[in-house]
């Protein structure tokens, strides 16, 4: 498993991580969403960043507000949630 992730890392150009991490960390808040497997993890993804002082929700949780101009959203697949969110203005990762 390190392996694996070793090579993810390596993978991604350093600028990328930097430009993602500018995204991440200007945004009003950051809004994650996930299913099965792909849930639990974009959860412990989002907790860390809670720690770090981040405004970070989960889309779909009951306590979740509302998305809007200056938030950044990340899941690429679920386009039909993306472009509603993308007409409310937020940052789509």
């Amino acid at each position: 498993m390190l392996d694996e992730n070793a090579r993810l890392l390596n993978s991604i150009a350093a600028e990328q991580w930097d430009r993602a991490a500018t995204v991440i960390t200007s945004a009003r808040a950051v809004f994650v969403i996930g299913n099965g497997r792909s849930g639990l993890a974009i959860q412990m993804a989002a907790m860390p960043l809670m720690h770090l002082g981040l405004r970070v929700h989960v889309a779909g949780e009951v306590t979740t507000p509302a998305i809007g101009a200056g938030d950044v959203h990340h899941r690429p697949r679920l386009t039909t949630r993306a472009a509603r969110r993308r007409k409310r203005h937020a940052n789509i990762g």
